[in-house]
């Protein structure tokens, strides 16, 4: 079988899956008819372009697709705001008596950073939200009684203005509330690595800890998950663990804080993580358990909290 001829097949059976009545009731209750004959007509044509996605299953296409469509977030890639990712499932089968481990392509529910935004102004909370990286001129010191950063404000000529992105040295998220509260974490760029390396088995399986001397991420990636897309996987990571465990949640964020990287074995049924799950406990590990600190090991700079607040407009705003 051709990859064209297995391509078709695949948007064909997800062409199928949404015809369903179960599928098309669910989603006409979500949408109006036309945003909905849209979302459609955007999923089979993120299925045709993917050749990842067209090894998974039409349901589990389907399930992460209609996740989507819940919680109101396009699935558009042009928007950024949820994705359907391809993961490459290990799964054990029994096999003449005894587990026999095998790969199978899985399709998995992903909220972007754009995403994560949109959910938290709709909630109606947030006044200002945002994440941005912190270049090396940017940061003057640390302030050891409240272990907070202290930053300066980006030079008019400094790193950020000309895009040199080999300068970023750690991520900072921030939030301001209606009610004028501030809340914000500064991770540096080691603090995340150690981070990704921890908590998601498919990458960690490539890059083991410790971190070798001289490592650099590659900040100039434009794909998806930590190896191919390693700044916008920082920037979601950061922000979703602000939200996670400072900001106040709607009903909507804290069903997108369950079903962020899951996959879904049916189109309307429940879901499994298969990147971050601790096979020992049952938990997302992928958001880090709530009792337990961010791994420092092999870390040159700890995490730090701050209470400034920013600036939709201008990142300067971070800097007041």
């Amino acid at each position: 079988m051709t990859e064209q001829t297995a391509a078709l097949t695949t948007v064909q059976k997800v062409d199928r899956e949404l015809s369903k009545e179960s599928v098309s009731s669910r989603l006409m209750a979500l949408m109006p008819e036309r945003k909905a004959a849209r979302f459609k007509s955007t999923l089979l044509q993120i299925v045709a372009n993917n050749r990842d996605l067209q090894k998974c299953s039409a349901p589990s296409i389907v399930g992460a697709a209609v996740q989507a469509a819940q919680l109101g977030l396009d699935i558009s890639p042009s928007f950024g705001f949820a994705a359907i990712v391809p993961y490459n499932n290990t799964v054990k089968k029994v096999v003449d008596g005894r587990y026999v481990e095998t790969k199978v392509m899985t399709a998995t529910f992903q909220v972007m950073v754009n995403g994560w935004t949109q959910l938290a102004i709709r909630s109606g909370q947030y006044a200002k939200i945002n994440v941005t990286p912190i270049y090396a001129d940017e940061l003057e010191g640390m302030d050891i009684l409240f272990s907070e950063p202290i930053l300066k404000t980006p030079p008019e000529n400094g790193y950020r203005a000309r895009g040199q992105k080999d300068m970023i040295i750690g991520y900072l998220a921030a939030y301001r509330l209606k009610s004028g509260a501030e809340k914000s974490i500064y991770w540096s760029i080691r603090d995340i690595e150690v981070f990704a390396r921890t908590y998601s088995k498919s990458y960690k399986r490539k890059h083991p800890l410790p971190i070798p001397d001289g490592w650099k991420p590659d900040l100039f990636s434009t794909g998806i998950g930590w190896e191919a897309g390693w700044d916008a996987m920082a920037r979601k990571t950061l922000l979703k663990q602000l939200l996670r465990k400072w900001g106040p949640l709607s009903t909507e964020m804290e069903d997108a804080l369950e079903s962020d990287q899951a996959s879904f074995d049916d189109s309307l049924g429940g879901f499994a993580y298969v990147d971050g799950i601790d096979n020992e406990t049952g938990r997302d590990t992928l958001s880090a358990p709530e009792d337990e600190d961010m791994p420092s090991a092999e870390v040159e700079d700890e995490g730090h909290e701050t209470s400034i607040g920013d600036d939709e407009a201008s990142v300067k705003a971070l800097f007041r």
